[in-house]
């Protein structure tokens, strides 16, 4: 069984302002990462925040919402609030971003199936040949994560492994786009607007 971690706990410092609020598809950007995690599956969802208002957010899709008091000190403390909010009953613990507003559910499935199918790998989605998220960590990994420190993700455990990582390529090359700063999203609209013309 998988759980999900949804990391929301960023400050937005490059952006200015909290991009999880940002508009897109009429709503918040955090409201359809949450509406596309909580439509997948998952046995446990946990959203790891930083502001109050995101919290309101998980609230009315009924996830669970810990806050990270701690998120000063890097990405490494929320995924430890993350996975200390999951059971020791799932087997593994797939990871998202916050400013990920690009996820389909096709690809998620697909990535979930490969894990369903090697549940001893890192499960990781490349786009254009980079690796992306969001990546899937099988359980014995916990440990491991959560002794990350500062601003360090699961990348520095997935650059130490020579065997145990599983790369799929996925179709869509902007499924693994994050937002990072203003010209991000108005390069994201602008794309997502000539799609529609």
């Amino acid at each position: 069984m998988l759980g999900a971690v949804i990391l929301a706990a960023g400050k937005s410092e490059r952006f200015g302002a909290n991009k999880l609020l940002m508009p897109w598809q009429g709503k918040k950007m955090i409201e359809v990462i949450l509406e596309i995690v909580t439509a997948m599956g998952f046995e446990e969802v946990v959203l790891v925040y930083g502001d109050e208002i995101v919290e309101k957010m998980a609230q009315k899709f009924q996830v669970k919402a810990i806050h990270n008091p701690s998120r000063d000190l890097g990405l490494s403390e929320s995924v430890r609030y993350g996975i200390n909010a999951l059971s020791e009953e799932v087997e593994g613990i797939m990871f998202f971003l916050g400013d990920q507003p690009n996820l389909e559910k096709e690809i998620l499935l697909e990535l979930m199936a490969i894990f369903s199918e090697a549940p001893e790998k890192i499960i990781v989605p490349t786009c254009g040949g980079k690796p992306g998220n969001p990546v899937i960590f099988p359980q014995k990994y916990r440990k491991n994560l959560t002794e990350l420190e500062g601003d360090q993700g699961g990348k520095q455990i997935i650059r130490g492994l020579k065997d145990g990582v599983v790369y799929h390529p996925v179709k869509a090359g902007d499924f693994c786009l994050d937002i990072d700063t203003p010209e991000d999203y108005q390069d994201f609209l602008r794309k997502k607007m000539s799609e529609k013309v």
